[in-house]
């Protein structure tokens, strides 16, 4: 191999959760760098979303914000109170103290100091109790008790959603006036052809219907489709809106419902059940459907939930009645059905059955291991008992449990539909009867502007709340000045003083705040680095989707010409909220396009446009001539913008104030409009840079047929936006545009990973940059893409539409067979189906029971291009394909096929591109080679631009080559070089070498195609002369050596070459090193578990105290905390040095870090005596005496290296849990043989024998060489399990697993990885948990152990021995 005195690349393998990386020269051999051969890997967790942090802080905030308001309350009657009670607070700040708890118990466990809990419970048993007394009685009352009842308002006050003073508030009030044209509109838009309208005519009836408290919600639910389905229409049409309309009265009224249907948002079927839930599960549902939530569907999704709350609060407090009153009702019904409970357990005259349906009773009182046991659950379980078992007084409760107020409880899910408007009146009304004895309960609110409808100072207490746009009540600078990360953004007006409900806006700059909440929230274009996103609902944006929509449209499969664009978007887009397919055919015959409506393909949708100038037609009937007026164009932007970032209409009132042609009138229409979501470009890409014709990207939609992606392809705007981005990368910070980056956590990441990677490269090389980095990305393994539709729908669609004549009836009969059958549409039935059943070279019938028997032929040669998509793959008879061989399809078939062919493609059988591959000939590939070489050589995914960008700002002379992700997966696949991912980690850097063998080859053999491939390249290249386009093809099928014309240079020597592939693929060893990382989120599991779980009472659980000093056995706790890093501590046993580890919780971090703001000795102080008592309690739990120790090593992080003879080199953990360091090797045959015996390409008695041989081979590999797996015997049980793996079958069958299966399941377990299947390797007589190297009484290191310190790559490493420490 070659030292390094000479230009040099590297290539990269990026992943989500690993760099593969090899380091070649000139003509990619591999180079050494520091004695080792550089090729390796890098491995390190996948970059999280922080939505799950984000959560926990916004409900840390939401808690802490309560305590506060409630901490007001407590100042307002603390002068009164403690005149008759002093300890009156004190006993309540202290009442969650056990009387067991010695120690700490210091006050009475009492609420007042004249009377018992008892008496008082005797009296109010609820809350709500107590509530409704002071409500309803005006003698003067004990101002314990209004604090209390005042105190409970606070606490639960209720939702904001509904606008209004307290005064005018009726629970019975549903604005169907709004809701029913918004349904009527959003509904147009998902569902264009089933007229669904919902006439304000049926409003009364619909609001009565919906309101029944005496109706059960089934009724309810098909009195309502009852009520809004039109018979008008065809009987398909009306039974599909019969079918949606069932689906949103489900909704509204609790049911479980199909949202897909209700919303109508296509999905994938095997996404259907995420989408089948009911209102009340929303909260543990939603995240399952978030991300595919459309701007229609979310409007309806809205209505629905404005809907569903008003019948659920009707349910609560049905009208005339007060919120108390109501809950005093439930309270007292759910005391008559507990009695009658008891009766039916009486009667069943055996203890023990009783008992046990009992349980059912605690368990939806008391929760599941603290999680809730629904009430529909409930009444299920019950349902199915007394039912079982029924007796005398069993029908009259299963008559009970069949009502909706059966059991309710007072704390629920469904409080959450209770307005503040409710509490308010309440508190208004214990205030106006008590004000009489006691004056200062009436205490004017001090915020005048609020009095005329929240008089008192109580009520301001009550209603105040934060804006969202304003955020933590404290600014960045004194965030950052305490040492936390900075999630504050607030602006105050006077520095001075605290912040209170009284003075919050003379304190705090709402509007400043805002704007800047505003630049939070923008998200920076796909392309262009730094520059703000447009609004989804841009006026510029919607404008921009259209045009790129009708680009792609096919008319009587000719383009639309820039006259029709413009009088489309004049006459139908901007008149219609949504459009559809049959509106711009009307359009075009009105207007004498064509004398009869047209065929119009190229749509997602085969009924409607996706995209719509809804914004327009929205807001001009606002803002009238208006929204038509250039100059007013700026300010209506600003309100799309401000409408987008608030939810709040007060300040989104405030900013449209800002503009001054707008009067009060129309201000208060806008600030009702609510848009959401923002696209994935800026005003500058869009309408700000220009191609080399002049035009701006929006102008040469208009004036050409080119969609976007064609549009940026164009040399000129490649050009500027790379010098945009470069100079914006040379001024601001790698790390703040990574940050900013409009990408994914995960590919966050991953760049920051190749960064460092290249870094450490490039010190080893002496400081010198790499001349090329060739970049590919591998396959992630996050959220694969979805197709617009399904296969089967599609199929569906095409022929129900398909004239009879073109497919045969039996044919259309195996499709209502396969999809009643549920079968799986594989390509080879698809294929089948989009053939109508023929071969599509001659016409001939094909079988359906016999598709295997067919071949999948390439219509264009894969000599000329690599392409397997569908539509380049037909179904044919396999004589027939021998006969084509590489002949292009046209040249034999055309003649008798081309009319059908063309049918085919009008009836929507076959794309425009497949028919133009059937009738490509060869002397036509120069049309098209541009396209071809496209499609094989440029990568457009987002983390390859990016990773692009950043490197050519940090290394401005090297050449950045982005190898398409699918080259290097097909020379794998064609030179028979396998990934195994269970094996070992090589596989990442054997594609990174890919990567820079595929992209040397390139540039050399094709360096006029360098553009397409290599950043900042933009020279025009005529590529009309090639006649072969498989790149990768034309040089695995080479026959003899590959010499680049211009140089004469011998670009590939297969012999050799492939030689030099194997050799590599073969490595015994390879760089590999982990990401060493410090946990520094969750402090344990987050859910508290009672005192009973614990085992100091006799429960199964070790529980955490939930406060410092609680005892478990009386407060309860959490469960499994988590460790941050690791300490080793030197010690000594029976006279010899030992290392043991300690872990360092992620509690005790915060402490630490607290301790090292006032100095480093008081943080070394703390953290021994924090060892200290660690090593006091002994595993039972009891203190034990202290042994001597001094720490070595104070900070270490997880998965740091260590080695020593004992274990060899190993990853550690946690104080308890090491991780294998040492990679399983398996030479390159026996990986081609388990693919093949995986695929069943090798017969069974050959897979036996070979598969028992590898398996024997491995356990010998980790018996001599994976020393950690002496720990738990595994070595030892491998070896053993030999002779039980001997005689499985060689597949799963249905009494025992396979070779196969069992072989996969070890391999996974050898990589460290999680086993996911079921396979189970006690099959074999392994421990069920194999590979897993945990040691339950911690680990203890030899005095010959060694911490390794690892550059990123590895080429960089230190070895410190802890005695020397």
């Amino acid at each position: 191999m070659t030292k390094l005195n000479q230009p040099y690349g590297i290539g990269l393998d990026i992943g989500s959760n690993s760099i593969g990386f090899a380091v070649v020269d000139a003509n990619s051999h591999l180079l050494r760098l520091k004695g080792e051969t550089a090729i390796g890997a890098r491995l390190f967790r996948e970059g999280q979303s922080a939505a799950d942090r984000r959560g926990s802080r916004t409900t840390r905030r939401r808690l802490s914000r309560t305590r506060w308001r409630l901490s007001f309350l407590r100042d307002f009657f603390a002068p009164h109170i403690t005149k008759i009670d002093p300890d009156f607070f004190l006993r309540q700040k202290y009442s969650e103290i056990s009387p067991k708890d010695k120690d700490r118990f210091k006050y009475e466990k009492r609420l007042f100091n004249d009377r018992t809990d008892a008496e008082f419970y005797e009296d109010y048993p609820s809350m709500y109790h107590l509530r409704l007394h002071l409500m309803t009685h005006t003698h003067k009352a004990d101002p314990r008790e209004i604090f209390l009842a005042i105190h409970h308002i606070l606490k639960s006050r209720g939702h904001f959603l509904t606008p209004g003073a307290a005064k005018d508030f009726n629970t019975d009030k549903v604005d169907l006036e709004d809701i029913f044209p918004a349904l009527t509109e959003a509904y147009a838009q998902v569902y264009p052809d089933l007229e669904l309208t919902f006439d304000l005519a049926k409003a009364d009836d619909f609001k009565a219907k919906l309101l029944d408290e005496q109706a059960t919600p089934s009724d309810t639910q098909k009195a309502l489709v009852k009520l809004l389905l039109s018979s008008d229409g065809e009987k398909e049409i009306v039974k599909k809106r019969k079918q949606v309309l069932t689906e949103f009265a489900k909704a509204i009224t609790g049911l479980k419902t199909k949202f897909n249907l209700a919303l109508g948002t296509e999905v994938d079927e095997a996404d259907a059940s995420n989408w089948q839930f009911s209102m009340g599960q929303l909260d543990d549902k939603w995240s399952n459907i978030e991300t595919s939530m459309t701007d229609q569907g979310t409007e309806i999704f809205e209505q629905i939930q404005e809907l569903y709350r008003a019948r659920l609060l009707n349910g609560i407090v049905p009208a005339g009645m007060s919120l108390s009153q109501a809950k005093v009702a439930d309270y007292g019904q759910h005391k008559e059905d507990l009695e009658l409970f008891k009766t039916y357990l009486k009667k069943l005259n055996d203890h023990e059955l009783a008992k046990t349906i009992r349980v059912i009773y605690d368990r939806y009182i008391n929760g599941d291991d603290a999680k809730p046991f629904l009430r529909e659950d409930f009444v299920k379980a019950l349902t199915k008992e007394v039912t079982a078992h029924p007796n005398e007084v069993s029908e009259q409760l299963l008559n009970r449990m069949g009502q909706a107020n059966f059991m309710l409880k007072q704390r629920t899910k469904a409080n959450g539909a209770i307005p503040v408007q409710l509490q308010q009146r309440e508190l208004d009304q214990i205030i106006a009867n008590q004000s009489k004895y006691y004056d200062w309960l009436a205490a004017p609110n001090p915020v005048e502007a609020h009095r005329w409808k929240m008089p008192y100072q109580l009520d301001e207490l009550l209603n105040f709340h934060i804006p969202y746009y304003v955020g933590p009540l404290i600014t960045p600078k004194q965030q950052a000045e305490s040492g936390e990360n900075v999630f504050a953004w607030m602006v105050r007006k006077d520095p001075s003083g605290n912040i209170t409900p009284y003075n919050f806006d003379e304190k705090v700059d709402r509007e400043a705040s805002a704007n800047t909440f505003i630049q939070r929230m923008k998200t920076t274009d796909t392309y262009l680095i730094g520059e703000d996103v447009l609004p989804k609902q841009s006026l510029l944006y919607q404008k921009y989707e259209v045009l790129n929509e009708l680009n792609n449209v096919r008319i009587n499969n000719e383009c639309l010409g820039t006259d029709q664009k413009q009088r489309l978007i004049r006459e139908v887009f901007e008149r219609h909220s949504s459009v559809t397919i049959k509106q711009v055919a009307d359009n075009l015959v009105a207007h004498g396009d064509f004398a009869q409506r047209p065929e119009i393909r190229g749509l997602a949708d085969e009924k409607r446009f996706l995209s719509s100038l809804s914004t327009y037609h929205q807001l001009k009937e606002i803002l009238h001539g208006a929204i038509d007026d250039s100059t007013k164009l700026h300010d209506i932007e600003n309100i799309i913008t401000w409408s987008t970032v608030f939810e709040d209409a007060a300040i989104f009132k405030t900013k449209l104030a800002e503009i001054d042609w707008l009067d009060p009138a129309t201000i208060k229409k806008l600030s009702n409009i609510r848009y959401r979501g923002w696209g994935q470009f800026s005003r500058k890409l869009l309408d700000g840079l220009k191609l080399g014709n002049g035009h701006t990207v929006i102008q040469e939609l208009m004036l050409s047929n080119h969609n976007l992606m064609q549009i940026l392809a164009d040399e000129t705007l490649k050009e500027t936006m790379t010098e945009l981005n470069q100079d914006k990368l040379k001024t601001d910070d790698i790390e703040d545009v990574i940050n900013d980056a409009y990408t994914s956590p995960s590919n966050k990441k991953a760049l920051r990973q190749v960064l460092r990677v290249v870094e450490d490269i490039k010190h080893a090389a002496n400081g010198q940059d790499p001349s090329w980095l060739y970049i590919e990305t591998a396959d992630g393994t996050g959220t694969a893409g979805k197709r617009t539709q399904s296969r089967q729908k599609q199929i569906q669609t095409v022929y129900a539409n398909a004239a009879q004549e073109l497919i045969d009836s039996a044919v259309r009969g195996e499709l209502e067979d396969k999809i009643a059958d549920k079968a799986s549409f594989t390509d080879r039935l698809v294929l089948y189906f989009m053939q109508g059943g023929r071969d599509i070279y001659t016409g001939a019938p094909l079988n359906i029971d016999q598709l295997s028997h067919y071949d999948i032929d390439h219509i264009l040669p894969q000599s000329l291009i690599k392409d397997d998509s569908l539509d380049n793959r037909v179904l044919v008879n396999a004589t027939i394909n021998r006969e084509k061989n590489n002949v292009f399809a046209s040249t034999l078939f055309a003649s008798k096929m081309a009319a059908t062919w063309r049918k085919w493609h009008e009836a929507g059988l076959i794309s425009g591109r497949k028919l133009r591959n059937l009738m490509l000939r060869p002397d036509e590939t120069d049309k098209f080679a541009h396209g071809f070489v496209a499609r094989q050589l440029v990568e457009t995914r987002q983390i390859i631009k990016l990773t692009e960008q950043i490197a050519a700002a940090q290394y401005p002379n090297t050449k950045i080559i982005a190898v398409k992700a699918g080259l290097s997966h097909q020379l794998r696949e064609e030179l028979d070089f396998p990934k195994n991912r269970d094996v070992n980690h090589y596989h990442h850097a054997f594609d990174a070498f890919l990567a820079a063998r595929i992209g040397t080859y390139l540039l050399k053999r094709y360096p006029k195609l360098a553009p397409f491939f290599t950043y900042g390249e933009f020279a025009k290249v005529d590529v009309k002369k090639f006649r072969e386009f498989n790149f990768i093809g034309a040089l695995t099928h080479a026959k003899k050596n590959i010499v680049a014309k211009d140089t004469g240079e011998i670009v590939w020597d297969k012999e050799r070459d492939i030689q030099e592939l194997d050799r590599i693929y073969n490595f015994k060893r390879m760089l590999i090193t982990h990401e060493v990382h410090f946990e520094t989120a969750d402090l344990f599991d987050q859910t508290i578990y009672a005192a009973k779980d614990s085992k100091e009472r006799g429960g199964r659980m070790s529980l955490i105290p939930k406060k410092l000093g609680y005892l478990t056995g009386i407060y309860g706790g959490y469960q499994t905390e988590r460790g941050s890093y690791v300490s080793i501590i030197r010690t000594f046993k029976k006279g010899e040095t030992i290392y043991k580890v300690v872990n360092i919780l992620t509690a005790d971090v915060s402490l630490l870090s607290e301790k090292e703001k006032v100095s480093k000795t008081l943080a070394d102080i703390y953290l021994k005596e924090l060892i200290a008592k660690k090593l006091s309690k002994g595993k039972s739990g009891k203190n034990i005496a202290s042994e001597p120790f001094e720490i070595v090593l104070p900070r270490v992080g997880k998965d740091s290296l260590f080695k020593n003879k004992k274990y060899g080199l190993f990853l550690i953990e946690s104080a308890t849990e090491l991780h294998n360091y040492q990679e399983l090797w398996l030479p390159r045959n026996d990986q081609l043989l388990i693919k093949r015996i995986q695929a069943r390409q090798i017969e069974e008695s050959k897979a036996d024998y070979e598969l028992t041989r590898m398996y024997r081979n491995i356990a010998w590999q980790v018996d001599h060489y994976f020393r950690l797996y002496k720990i738990r015997k595994f070595a030892e049980k491998l070896q053993a399990s030999v002779e039980d793996f001997a005689g499985l079958p060689v597949y799963k069958n249905e009494t025992s697993d396979g070779k196969a299966e069992v072989l996969a399941s070890v391999l996974k377990r050898l990589n460290g990885a999680a086993d996911k299947g079921r396979t189970n390797p006690t099959t074999v007589k392994l421990q069920s948990d194999f590979g897993r190297t945990l040691l339950t009484n911690g680990i203890v290191l030899e005095d010959d152990s060694s911490i390794v310190y690892q550059s990123p790559t590895g080429l960089f490493k230190r070895s410190v021995k802890l005695v020397d420490l």
